[in-house]
């Protein structure tokens, strides 16, 4: 496991330095009613004092599907860089190198699948259910706010956000009644409700494991034979590939290598890569 980035251990504004990662399709109905056709749509969670963001996926999909989204990420790349925004891919294929946004994003995919269902909500809805969500999520306590044995306050998300825990207000349990019973605002209330108690129980249960890596291994170099692990391979098909140059970090452990295959050059990270064993000339 290698250091956390000086981003991480240097104070700075909300969102100086973000991970950016997109959630989706989600379908979503132009308007209320019969006879209006849903389109697609994405979530886009962000997370502050990240030093590498992921955005590749997501960019290729975006502009797969929504032709009219490539002027306007066109337009979005001319424009972010007068106000100093840089973008940092992480390796394809390495979504452990987002490891903190990517779990966000799996939870929020994971329970919003569930509690949505097979209901179509409109664009509002859908905003006004992630806001809800968001609130949950910034909501979660990360440490003690002071050392006095008496302050039982914790530091959140929220505090980054606007200075002060995210509250809400108190509404009456929907868990247990029947949808079809309930008007469109109390079904998302409903909705926000099933989130709360599926997100709050598995997050409490990440807070009670933590796993690191204590052995090194040995750094790839220049040369060597590696084979590519790749999901989407097919059957009896193998990918190998020379490692042509290394790119290792602060701590000068190799994390990432560029790899010449037969058809390409691409760069991945070295869990997706299998050195072989080579005999000594």
């Amino acid at each position: 496991m290698g250091s956390l980035p000086t981003h991480r251990c240097n104070a700075a504004k909300p969102f100086s330095h973000c991970g950016l990662d997109y959630g989706g399709p989600y379908q979503i109905r132009s308007a209320k009613g019969r006879g209006h056709h849903s389109y697609k749509g994405y979530v886009a969670l962000f997370f502050g004092h990240i030093q590498r963001l992921c955005y590749n996926v997501a960019d290729a999909e975006l502009k797969a599907d929504l032709a009219s989204f490539r002027q306007q990420l066109e337009a979005a790349a001319r424009y972010v860089p007068t106000w100093g925004v840089t973008w940092h891919f992480i390796p394809p294929g390495s979504p452990n190198f987002g490891g903190i946004w990517e779990a966000g994003i799996k939870s929020i995919k994971h329970h919003l699948k569930r509690i949505i269902g097979s209901a179509k909500l409109t664009f509002e809805e859908f905003y006004t259910l992630l806001k809800q969500v968001e609130a949950v999520l910034n909501s979660r306590p990360i440490s003690a706010l002071t050392e006095d044995a008496t302050d039982l306050a914790a530091l959140t998300p929220g505090h980054f956000l606007v200075g002060g825990p995210l509250v809400a207000t108190p509404e009456p349990s929907l868990l247990d009644v029947n949808p079809n019973r309930l008007k469109r605002w109390k079904q998302l209330q409903q909705m926000q409700q099933h989130f709360w108690a599926r997100w709050s129980c598995e997050y409490l249960r990440e807070l009670q494991v933590r796993r690191k890596w204590h052995q090194t291994s040995t750094n790839l170099s220049p040369g060597d034979l590696v084979l590519i692990r790749d999901e989407r391979a097919l059957p009896t098909q193998w990918t190998l590939g020379r490692i042509i140059d290394v790119h290792p970090g602060t701590d000068d452990v190799v994390r990432v290598a560029t790899i010449r295959t037969p058809t390409s050059i691409i760069k991945r990270a070295i869990s997706k890569l299998v050195l072989l064993p080579m005999e000594d000339t």
